[in-house]
């Protein structure tokens, strides 16, 4: 019986040691599977196709060139959270493969500017990086009391080059509260990269709002 990848576990990559065929890991590997993980293990170039006329001439820069595109795919492409699994010679390679950029720690840093800011110039985006704050960890497991959408019509704007919220997810929070919705192209901080779009759609849905009730 198959078992559901649980959301808040990361996903796993395992690097083999020297010598060995993938299946070396299945009991590992099943295992992991079992308690909701995705396992996944990338060939390393110096261990498969030993038939292949180039194969004497494969190396560890080979093996981490391979992990580090499983790797930037998993992260960059399909947005994971991975955790790495080294074996033996397979630590080599991965201290190898694993480039800055993927670390976690530094992909959260930079998602200030690259993400918040992101359809800003690189410049005004640093800049408004660096004045960010930090905020009490507390607010994330507040549980909230009250629903106040329920009681009022809402518009909701969806900026549709958002990379901090994709447009999807604005797209069910707005379906989910029953708002209006209105679109614009900017990213996360329309207030910066379009502070004129974001004054005439509020002033436009205020005088919409104070027309309804002057009826």
């Amino acid at each position: 019986m198959a078992t559901e990848q649980i959301q808040d576990l990361p996903t796993l990559m395992l690097i083999q040691g020297s010598f060995q065929i993938p299946q070396v890991y299945d009991l590992l590997r099943q295992g992991l599977i079992a308690r909701g993980y995705t396992a996944v293990q990338p060939k390393l170039p110096s261990c498969s196709d030993t038939e292949n006329a180039d194969f004497p001439q494969r190396s560890l820069t080979d093996d981490a060139a391979a992990i580090h595109d499983d790797l930037s795919r998993l992260v960059n492409d399909e947005g994971k959270t991975v955790l790495v699994v080294m074996h033996s010679y397979g630590g080599l390679v991965g201290i190898e493969a694993i480039t800055e950029d993927l670390v976690y720690n530094n992909r959260q840093a930079k998602g200030g500017a690259e993400k918040l800011y992101d359809d800003l110039p690189a410049d005004e985006a640093t800049l408004w990086e660096s004045r960010l704050v930090a905020q009490s960890y507390r607010v994330q497991e507040t549980k909230l009391t009250r629903a106040a959408w329920k009681h009022f019509p809402s518009t909701y704007l969806i900026t549709e080059g958002d990379e901090a919220v994709p447009p999807q997810y604005q797209q069910a929070f707005a379906q989910q509260i029953g708002a209006a919705v209105e679109r614009c192209s900017s990213g996360h901080s329309p207030q910066l990269s379009q502070p004129e779009m974001l004054v005439r759609k509020i002033d436009d849905v205020s005088r919409a709002a104070m027309a309804a009730i002057e009826r």
